[in-house]
């Protein structure tokens, strides 16, 4: 029949289905002329329909495969993400270490620098405390020299 030559399978449901509606047609129409008919239009449609489906379940397929795969490429993403974050943050911690060494030396090197400013500024200071006794000290020993110079002539005589 032409449901075998359209590679459709007659389920008994189906056959059941075409003889109840033949059973319900009008005897006028219940030639078997008209029945063939009636098959053929309805493979016909069956076979429309069924090619329809089958595009659109190979689409859905296709679309389902695209969609695993997309997934499948974002969990790799993700996962080089999570490690190349995690690196990140080896990284950055690494980076505040060296940034606090850094400031640390900075702060170190600025308070030695305040310490050595401080010494310099005391060095001075006494520098200028010593040039004052000296010159006090010259003073002194301008007006004890005659008196020494006196005494070693007096006693060398």
């Amino acid at each position: 029949m032409s449901l075998a030559k359209q590679n459709i399978e007659a389920k008994s449901d189906l056959i059941e289905a075409v003889i109840s509606l033949y059973d319900i047609s009008p005897e006028e129409v219940k030639t078997a002329s008209k029945f063939k008919s009636f098959v053929n239009n309805f493979v016909g449609i069956y076979s429309r329909k069924r090619e329809t489906v089958r595009t659109r379940l190979n689409r859905l397929k296709a679309g389902v495969d695209k969609l695993t795969e997309t997934r499948d490429a974002v969990a790799k993403m993700q996962k080089k993400a999570a490690k190349k974050s995690k690196l990140l943050a080896e990284k950055q911690a690494d980076a505040d270490k060296a940034l606090a060494e850094i400031t640390q030396s900075m702060t170190g090197a600025t308070d030695q620098k305040t310490d050595m400013e401080q010494l310099k500024f005391e060095r001075e200071k006494e520098n200028v405390k010593i040039e004052e006794q000296k010159k006090l000290i010259d003073e002194q020993l301008k007006e004890v020299e005659p008196l020494l110079q006196g005494a070693r002539e007096a006693s060398s005589t």
